[in-house]
């Protein structure tokens, strides 16, 4: 199937990039290909509106903050991820998040008990931080109770994201956690929960635990990084055959642009959009996908003009 070139582009006119690393991020070692400037810059350039800075070490509300203050015609969306470096699953670091202008939540990653039991991303961490070598599986962060139900810290987190509407991430928690979390969240009112990347090797989902998800009323992440070259854990053929039973109106695409060997997140995510539309996918859904889920989630009215430029001076 061939597509203009200018079709695919236009996709991305007004696309939010949901995931991507902010650097430096855990190690001054760990590169990527550009600044989180330079990211910004290119993003702008693909007529994109938006992308949300995560960073698995530390909440990235400061540097988000001095990134809007030398670009405009774009917007950077700060977060947080409530590793223990970050201060674990509490709500007072959440509720100070939210008041600095966060505007993701991520459950625990690499400082989850099944980040560590997988041998997910954990392993990334003991590269480059020798003192991680210490924090094992039984120290790693777990959401259940023995009933399988949420514990009473992570029902707190749901209070004060609900209370900001804000979307929860569920980081890289098993499977089995993503859906009891899902569950507690419809009981208490919160809609905005998304189910990350669930093909990593942090997670390890099945096709019916996704499928689950999505019945429950999450929405599905899927992003770039896990079909490139270097990881190859998902075809987009693959992932085009469960946007088409889940459906585009609870899907996501990301980049999670990371590492210092793939191309820059703008890039990665036009790549991922033509991939999907040479595998069947519309443009329509698309457009569902990487711009009216993300602004549902980050509450952009749908027909928002694009962020303006700041009059030179």
């Amino acid at each position: 199937m061939f597509i203009k070139r200018e079709g695919i582009n236009e996709l991305l006119h007004g696309a939010v990039d949901m995931h991507v690393h902010a650097y430096p991020e855990i190690h001054f070692d760990c590169e990527l290909r550009l600044t989180d400037l330079e990211t910004l810059q290119m993003a702008k350039d693909y007529g994109m509106r938006g992308i949300v800075f995560k960073s698995h070490m530390w909440p990235t509300m400061a540097s988000v903050y001095q990134m809007q203050q030398r670009i405009s015609g774009i917007e950077a969306y700060p977060s947080i991820a409530l590793n223990v470096s970050s201060g674990g699953i509490n709500a007072w670091a959440v509720e100070s998040a939210a008041e600095q202008g966060a505007r993701v939540v991520w459950m625990p990653t690499w400082s989850t008990k099944n980040d560590i039991r997988n041998g997910g991303f954990y392993k990334h961490m003991q590269e480059v931080l020798h003192r991680t070598t210490d924090f094992k599986e039984e120290d790693g962060l777990y959401i259940l109770d023995e009933h399988g139900k949420v514990t009473q810290n992570v029902r707190e987190v749901i209070e004060i994201v609900k209370q900001y509407d804000l979307p929860l991430f569920t980081g890289h928690l098993s499977p089995p956690e993503s859906l009891a979390l899902m569950r507690a969240c419809n009981e208490m009112g919160l809609k905005k929960v998304v189910m990350d990347h669930p093909d990593s090797y942090s997670i390890r989902a099945t096709q019916e635990q996704v499928e689950e998800m999505a019945r429950l009323g999450g929405f599905i992440e899927f992003v770039a990084l896990g079909t490139l070259p270097a990881q190859q854990r998902i075809h987009p053929r693959k992932i085009a055959e469960i946007i088409k039973r889940v459906g585009a109106d609870h899907v996501i695409l990301d980049t999670d642009c990371f590492f210092d060997y793939p191309c820059p997140a703008p890039e990665m995510l036009r790549m991922l959009v033509a991939s999907l539309l040479h595998f069947g996918i519309t443009p329509e859904e698309i457009i569902q996908m990487v711009r009216t889920n993300p602004y549902y989630l980050l509450n952009i009215p749908q027909d928002a003009p694009m962020p303006a430029e700041n009059p030179q001076p």
